[in-house]
């Protein structure tokens, strides 16, 4: 009898294999990164199209293994950024959206996910960004763009150089 993944254990599958397995090295645009996945409009966004969404502001001090990571960051809330994109729901139940996973990755191959419902501001209303500036500066150009969770008490979601958001 062959063996067979039950219809639950599909979707988990395939989220692990896309979360974890290898991932094709594909140029992205410097300080920009691919917004793709389970949405409407994927797409390649830089820091210029950041620019010209609402900003936010905010200050954070996270702890790192090399002391704390302080300042005051802008950025586009990344709800704002899934909100343009038209996140799609298969699933016909309610609260559908909330079977959705963000998997952020940096270009050296980090990365990291969260929840829909974490960053939903009608749930946990993370206001997790897309930072492009620190302290009212330009991030440098070889750090890139950096995701800023505010709520985290360590900086181990705050990716460097991030090059993909994927919606799963």
């Amino acid at each position: 009898m062959p063996w067979r993944l039950s219809r639950r254990a599909v979707p988990l599958a395939l989220l692990l294999a896309l979360a974890f397995g290898p991932v094709a090295a594909q140029p992205v645009p410097p300080a920009s990164f691919v917004l793709e996945g389970a949405v409407r409009h994927p797409g390649t966004i830089g820091v210029a199209d950041l620019r010209n969404l609402p900003p936010t502001t905010l200050a954070v001090s996270l702890a790192t293994d090399h002391g704390v990571l302080s300042g005051t960051w802008t950025g586009v809330l990344l709800w704002t950024l899934l909100q343009r994109a038209g996140v799609l729901t298969v699933a016909k139940t309610k609260n559908a959206a909330l079977l959705h996973t963000l998997v952020v990755r940096g270009s050296d191959g980090y990365a990291v996910a969260l929840s829909f419902g974490e960053i939903d501001p009608r749930i946990g209303g993370s206001a997790a960004i897309i930072a492009y500036a620190r302290d009212g500066q330009p991030l440098p150009p070889d750090q890139g763009l950096r995701l800023i969770v505010p709520s985290d008490k360590f900086a181990a979601r705050a990716v460097r150089g991030v090059v993909r958001v994927e919606v799963h």
